[in-house]
């Protein structure tokens, strides 16, 4: 509670949720989430068919308290009735949108995220950006950060798209075999390819090319055993943006004699030269080291530690004891 410059006081909602008067507020806002008997707006979807219409219900005052989108919608000079019709999203995804809403407990999904997050901009509160963005990292893994990173993408999200690339790179090896990342758009799949932390050898990254080139072949009806239609699915700034400085000479005549004339001649020069020689300083493919700027924690390498309050090493047969945890984290390296 605080003066205002008029001497009445103000609750700022956050600064304690224990007060009777929040406590009351949420009791009350909770009722009437998805309640028929107070709703004064119906938002309709077509189900199965054009006869079979679901009605979610709402309120008009909530809504546009909250969104200047619906303030116009419901109290503009072109206002709309008690009925609107939504087509553009799923019925159960606007369900969850309107938790933002009345809820002080917000519960999404990740069927529905991308939907969500498109109404959370279509309706102008971009502040719940940051629930979605919190959402998608806590249950993000490998098989779909790369989806989740298109939507950090879409809606330029920097903490999320941060969060994502740091994830990418630490375990570059797992996401790149991924379903998730084979079937890509291609804007974010030039993103990916061309990161300098991926924290993996890079012939997987060249596999990982060639597999969502074949990927791409197939879904366009294009022949992926075509090495001219993989070249024109990956283009040369992906394939000029592999360090293959890094590859060993093996590794990559074998991964070469399976897609002949993928590489100009001149290029398979290139190519030979970065391989043999790590000083050589090539005309059209990248040279520049490898930066790994991630930071992440490595479970696998964890101590524990047993002191006492002085700080020396106890016995683990006392009781008396206070467990600390440590683990080792990767700095920025240069490779």
């Amino acid at each position: 509670m605080k003066l205002d410059a008029n001497g009445a006081t103000e609750m700022h909602i956050g600064e304690d949720l224990s007060s009777p008067n929040i406590k009351l507020v949420v009791s009350i806002n909770r009722k009437l989430y998805l309640n028929e008997k107070t709703a004064d707006v119906h938002f309709l979807f077509e189900t199965d068919g054009i006869s079979d219409i679901e009605r979610i219900p709402a309120n008009k005052v909530i809504l546009s308290t909250g969104s200047k989108v619906f303030e116009t919608m419901f109290y503009g000079s072109m206002a709309e009735g008690d009925e609107v019709k939504i087509s553009d999203v799923s019925s159960s995804a606007f369900r969850e949108f309107l938790q933002f809403f009345y809820l002080d407990e917000i519960s999404l999904s990740v069927n529905n995220i991308a939907d969500v997050m498109n109404l959370v901009r279509k309706y102008g509160i971009e502040r719940c950006m940051v629930q979605c963005s919190d959402f998608l990292k806590d249950v993000m893994t490998n098989e779909d950060v790369c989806s989740a990173y298109e939507l950090a993408v879409q809606f330029d999200l920097d903490d999320l798209k941060h969060f994502c690339k740091r994830k990418i790179s630490a375990n570059a090896e797992a996401v790149l075999k991924s379903n998730d990342f084979l079937n890509c758009k291609g804007s974010l799949f030039q993103l990916i390819v061309r990161m300098d932390s991926l924290m993996c050898e890079e012939i997987c990254v060249f596999d990982a090319c060639i597999a969502w080139a074949k990927r791409s072949c197939e879904m366009n009806g294009m022949d992926p055993s075509e090495s001219k239609n993989l070249r024109a699915k990956l283009g040369e700034s992906v394939l000029y943006s592999i360090h293959f400085n890094r590859m060993q000479l093996e590794h990559f005549a074998s991964r070469n004699a399976k897609c002949v004339g993928l590489f100009t001649g001149l290029e398979m020069s290139e190519i030979l030269q970065l391989i043999a020689c790590k000083e050589y300083k090539p005309d059209s493919f990248t040279a520049s080291p490898v930066c790994y700027a991630t930071f992440f924690w490595d479970e696998k390498r964890i101590f524990e530690c047993c002191l006492d309050r002085l700080g020396t090493v106890h016995s683990r047969n006392n009781r008396k004891k206070e467990m600390v945890t440590l683990t080792t984290v990767s700095e920025n390296r240069t490779k």
